[in-house]
């Protein structure tokens, strides 16, 4: 329920064009910013294709989940991704299991942006496209 909520507030977020995070930011639906241990919403990301769903409950132990605004866009492809991937080793040696990237791309292209960085067994690229 929480989910779909949130879905349907980002979809017409996405869609205003102007004030979104302000919308989003003070809809009330959320507690932000998250803390550590904080329990996310189960929501299916999808991982290379369609098919491949990932459902967020499934994710487990210690987990840093970052969101880009889009893979391929100049600012995520230079600076948010890579240096995420560079923190791996770091991140693991604090016993981070896994590494996921969000984004509103579909998963085609998650997976394309993924190789094209150099993430594989590093960073884990999902997309959530049916916003």
């Amino acid at each position: 329920m929480q989910a779909s909520l949130v879905r349907r507030q980002l979809a017409t977020c996405l869609g205003a064009r102007g004030n979104c995070l302000r919308a989003f930011a003070t809809s009330g639906s959320h507690k932000m910013p998250l803390k550590a241990g904080d329990k996310l919403p189960a929501v299916d990301l999808f991982e290379g294709n369609p098919s491949k769903k990932v459902n967020t409950a499934d994710l487990k132990g210690k987990v840093v989940i970052f969101g880009v605004p889009g893979a391929f866009t100049p600012t995520c492809n230079n600076d948010h991704a890579p240096a995420f991937i560079k923190s791996v080793d770091a991140l693991k040696a604090k016993g981070v299991q896994s590494i996921v990237c969000v984004a509103v791309n579909d998963p085609f292209v998650m997976d394309a942006w993924g190789k094209s960085l150099g993430a594989a067994d590093k960073v884990r690229p999902s997309g959530e496209y049916r916003l």
